[in-house]
């Protein structure tokens, strides 16, 4: 009885130790997920406008619980649109929140800084003037 009582205190002392790790890992693993999907929605965006798809431009706007993908020269004259929802938990913040790619050359009409936060992690998504999306 006491060998299975001091496996049982061991199996729960690790249990104790890993959750936390697990659950951080968790949470690293949503802010890479929903950062991969903003950069993917964005190059779709920049794809449908160079392509010049239903001849217009389209773009990607930011609030805090969502980003969209619309159509249109601007999120307020949208024509059409889809809808991401996002964890509660993750915030945006920086000097864009909304971008639309010209049509044809696919150039922004906005450069700068996306930042995605979950915690006390961060990630940055740039876009600069030759239209480039990238991940710092």
């Amino acid at each position: 009885m006491v060998e299975i009582l001091i496996v049982v205190a061991i199996l729960a002392f690790l249990f104790v130790l890993m959750v936390p790790s697990g659950i951080q890992f968790y949470r690293t693993q949503q802010l890479d997920t929903i950062t991969e999907e903003i950069i993917q929605a964005l190059r779709r965006a920049q794809l449908n406008s160079m392509s010049v798809k239903n001849d217009s431009a389209f773009g990607v706007y930011f609030s805090s619980s969502q980003y969209v993908l619309f159509r249109g020269n601007s999120y307020l004259s949208r024509d059409q649109e889809e809808v991401f929802e996002i964890l509660n938990d993750i915030s945006f913040s920086g000097d864009i929140s909304e971008v639309v790619f010209s049509k044809l050359s696919g150039d922004p009409n906005n450069i700068g800084n996306l930042i995605l936060t979950l915690n006390n992690k961060t990630k940055t998504i740039n876009i600069n003037s030759l239209g480039r999306i990238n991940l710092e």
